[in-house]
């Protein structure tokens, strides 16, 4: 995972909405890197703005 990629684990907690990836402008592998944790750590996760690719 590159170092432009922050995840927040722990926005559920403060704000009440779990973290989504936004997958504008990232690659295919720093999308799956960031889904990848966020589902192992939270079940589930959410991708926005992701392309056919």
């Amino acid at each position: 995972m590159t170092d432009t990629l922050h995840l927040d684990f722990d926005r559920h907690r403060r704000l009440g909405y779990p973290e989504a990836v936004f997958a504008a402008g990232k690659t295919v592998n720093e999308v799956l890197a960031a889904a990848t944790r966020l589902a192992e750590a939270h079940g589930q996760v959410l991708v926005t703005r992701a392309s056919t690719e």
